[in-house]
């Protein structure tokens, strides 16, 4: 696995419903492992392209996630949406 992201945010878990913080691993944005919450900034890497790191067009993008349930054991990916 690579580098990535972390955002905690609480939601209920698709596959056993039961609602928690979960640890969302982030691939997009600079990767140095940052810590996020909902309504922070994402740290984006100087005169990179998206793809790199680098920051969006308008700074919105939309990037895979990934999560474990450590209540039902299961994972799964999500959107992340960066407004």
């Amino acid at each position: 696995m690579g580098s990535f992201n972390v955002l905690t945010c609480e939601f209920a878990c698709p596959r056993c419903r039961q609602s928690r913080n979960f640890d969302v691993f982030l691939y997009f944005g600079h990767k140095a492992i940052y810590y996020y919450r909902i309504g922070d900034r994402i740290e984006w890497v100087p005169r990179k392209a998206p793809q790199n790191g680098g920051r969006p067009e308008h700074g919105c993008m939309e990037g895979e996630a990934y999560f474990d349930c450590p209540l039902c054991g299961k994972d799964s990916h999500m959107l992340a949406i960066v407004e």
